[in-house]
């Protein structure tokens, strides 16, 4: 979730945080000696949070926020693994801004939730808020793309029906844990 992409030129491999003590990032393969200081590390990452952080706290338009978001990524890859959490906090805001009426935006909300499904598989397995947004989501953009067979469609509404469920009912939990812990 915090890995950076290694800058060598023709390396794969991730930068990550090898020892806490000197903040300093190494890269992933072996064949590979990258290696950056914390502070760099630091600069890049507040570069990148301080233009998510814009994003989110401009009030224009839908259409201005999801050419922010998209551009945010592109401009992010060759840095950020994907799966950053920069990047995902980018990719769960495209995915409630999309529109899934749209066939364009259906495609890509379709992808984002996806993308964003397989990270809450490793990180948030289960059922939970983040997950059932992402599927109702996805579930919307599939509809509208006509790429649900009548087999999964009832998987799927039946998962979608818990997903709503879950929707509805966390907030509620917020509230009732806030009232026992005022007693």
């Amino acid at each position: 979730m915090s890995a950076l992409k290694c800058p060598t030129e023709g390396c794969n491999g991730l930068l990550t945080q090898r020892d806490i003590k000197t903040n300093i990032w190494c890269c992933t393969e072996s064949e590979c000696s990258r290696t950056a200081v914390g502070a760099a590390v630091d600069n890049l990452l507040s570069y990148f949070m301080g233009g998510l952080d814009a994003i989110s706290a401009e009030s224009g338009n839908v259409r201005e926020r999801i050419i922010g978001y998209e551009e945010f990524l592109e401009t992010a890859r060759p840095y950020l693994h994907e799966n950053h959490y920069a990047c995902v906090i980018a990719k769960r805001f495209l995915s409630q801004i999309y529109d899934e009426s749209s066939p364009a935006e259906a495609e890509k909300l379709a992808a984002v939730c996806r993308q964003l499904l397989a990270v809450f598989d490793v990180l948030d397995p289960g059922l939970s808020q983040t997950r059932a947004l992402a599927t109702v989501r996805l579930t919307e953009a599939r509809l509208m793309l006509g790429d649900i067979n009548q087999e999964e469609l009832s998987e799927v509404m039946e998962f979608v029906c818990r997903s709503d469920y879950i929707i509805f009912i966390y907030p509620i939990f917020g509230v009732i844990k806030s009232a026992i812990y005022a007693f």
